[in-house]
């Protein structure tokens, strides 16, 4: 059956990167994806706890397009000279950034920056 929200809708997203998180941690992987019984606990266990199913495809399209974004936002950091502070949850910049930005001014787009 499928929902047409989607595996991230309605809270569903942190509910998925936690069973995710668990597979990986119970070693449920073979190279850079889960492997059978990995995905198999993820539709029993995202079920359990969201009453949806989804497919196996469906939580790979997932898993993927997570680790597109985890890579951007690990390469955020490297080209802007921020580190994220994981306490405050939180990009940190360093005084020259700032200033640069201020240099800009507050109508800015931030591409013209980087």
């Amino acid at each position: 059956m499928k929902d047409d929200s989607g595996v991230s809708g309605d809270g569903k997203l942190k509910i998925v990167c936690e069973i995710f998180a668990d597979q990986v941690r119970q070693k449920n992987r073979s190279g850079s994806h889960l492997n059978k019984l990995g995905y198999a606990n993820v539709i029993a266990q995202f079920k359990e706890r969201t009453g949806k199913t989804y497919t196996k495809l469906q939580f790979k399209n997932k898993w993927d397009k997570l680790r597109r974004d985890y890579t951007n936002w690990k390469q955020l950091g490297k080209e802007t000279g921020c580190n994220w502070n994981a306490v405050k949850k939180l990009y940190e910049a360093p005084d020259w950034w700032w200033k640069k930005i201020n240099d800009v001014g507050h109508s800015f787009y931030f591409g013209q920056i980087l």
